[in-house]
């Protein structure tokens, strides 16, 4: 079978062996080259492909895991010549049930966080709403966690992996984030301190609103460093008080690598 209309006849033929889903460890694509022609070969297999090995040799106790390989023979498998779409091979028996739409979400080859979606996500925990609610949100959008397109653990994941990209330049995101306030707000200010090897020993900041709280109520100020949470093991250590109300109010904010006394001059 030959086709022109390459996308939407692929999607097609996906659609027709949804059931077929490639193991994330075997992909398989071989590249040809005839004379001035380069043909593309890729398979799909099941994920239900072959059986499981049995050692009868070990005597070690294992959890018992749930099998999934039943020995399927369904497969696909297509040649792509830069122009055409070749289906080579196409077996659609299968060995057991198909997943019901309800569940063909879970599939791994049927879900993936998209850019949209990465998008939403960004904006979302820039104002700091929480991991479990962001899905609870896309989940009232897309009518349905089966619509949203992934589920929370591919959320987890790419939380997981936006913050292996930033390891390492915090601080200069730090800096980055107090010029941008510095632009906005007249009052602001921050002094930001580096050793030789341009790693942060220490800074401090205030805005205009800690700056106005200090001058309505700056008679006692209390300089907390009992914070040492984070995973650098910097201290936080905030200028507060106490407004009229009896309420905690933050007068000003500071990082310190250590409390010796060159730390606090």
């Amino acid at each position: 079978m030959k086709h022109t209309s390459s996308t939407m006849i692929m999607q097609r033929m996906l659609d027709l062996v949804s059931g077929l889903v490639r193991r994330r460890k075997r992909k398989k694509q071989v590249r040809l080259f005839f004379g001035n022609h380069t043909f593309v070969l890729r398979k799909v297999k099941q994920m239900r492909r072959g059986e499981k090995k049995k050692d009868s040799e070990s005597t070690q106790i294992e959890r018992e895991r749930g099998n999934v390989r039943e020995n399927c023979k369904a497969k696909l498998t297509v040649v792509y010549d830069g122009f055409n779409f070749v289906v080579k091979t196409f077996i659609e028996e299968y060995t057991h049930p198909l997943a019901t739409p309800s569940r063909v979400h879970l599939l791994r080859s049927h879900h993936g966080v998209s850019d949209t979606k990465i998008k939403l996500v960004k904006k979302f925990s820039n104002v700091n709403i929480p991991l479990y609610q962001q899905f609870e949100l896309l989940e009232t959008q897309a009518s349905g966690h089966e619509s949203v397109g992934f589920i929370e653990r591919d959320l987890r994941n790419f939380e997981r992996d936006e913050r292996e990209k930033i390891k390492g330049h915090d601080a200069e995101m730090l800096y980055e984030y107090f010029k941008s306030e510095e632009d906005k707000d007249s009052d602001f200010f921050f002094k930001f301190e580096i050793d030789n090897n341009n790693r942060m020993t220490r800074c401090f900041w205030v805005d205009s609103v800690a700056r106005k709280a200090y001058t309505h109520f700056g008679d006692m100020v209390v300089f907390d460093t009992t914070y040492n949470t984070n995973r650098y093991a910097m201290i936080f250590a905030p200028l507060v008080g106490v407004n009229h109300h009896g309420q905690t109010t933050i007068f000003g904010y500071g990082f310190l690598s250590n409390e010796t006394f060159d730390s606090f001059v």
